[in-house]
């Protein structure tokens, strides 16, 4: 029975592996400037797209900061109960402009 040598087997196992890792890094460079090259194309859609699935999730939740006890929004205002600083039309600007900078920190350093 011919047998091969401990080192030339460890050889060939490493080479495998190195060439499975190139291909592996090849795919995975592929699909992601793919994604990236979508992303590029769809800033304002992904934004918009993150930004309705954030506010749906924060108006499903409903946080007492926002709301009052009876599911409204809060009005504006300060000194009183029934009122908040952080009104639901603030939440809505600023979460959308955090959105659009999510997406474009996202193509310029990933």
């Amino acid at each position: 029975m011919l047998t091969m040598p401990y080192k030339v087997i460890q050889f060939f196992t490493f080479c495998f592996t190195f060439l499975l890792q190139i291909f592996i890094s090849r795919i995975y460079n592929l699909t992601m400037s793919a994604t990236k090259l979508f992303i590029r194309q769809n800033k304002v859609n992904i934004a918009i797209f993150m930004f309705l699935f954030l506010f749906s999730l924060i108006h499903y939740l409903k946080p007492g900061l926002i709301y009052t006890k009876e599911g409204g929004f809060r009005e504006f205002g300060v000194g009183y109960r029934n009122k908040t600083v952080i009104p639901a039309w603030l939440i809505s600007i600023i979460l959308a402009i955090l959105c659009y900078f999510l997406v474009i920190y996202y193509l310029a350093y990933f």
